[in-house]
């Protein structure tokens, strides 16, 4: 069942809107309106 838990995290996990990086490799991601996530680097 270990297994079921890491998938679900995965899934969840948010990307930049430019440039898609995982928030785990960009860091905090901003949140905008529509869903639309983007790292600090490309704002």
């Amino acid at each position: 069942m270990s297994g079921d838990n890491r998938e679900d995290r995965e899934e969840k996990e948010e990307f930049c809107y430019l440039c898609r990086r995982p928030e785990s490799a960009a860091g905090k991601l901003l949140h905008l309106q529509q869903n639309i996530c983007i790292c600090t680097d490309c704002l």
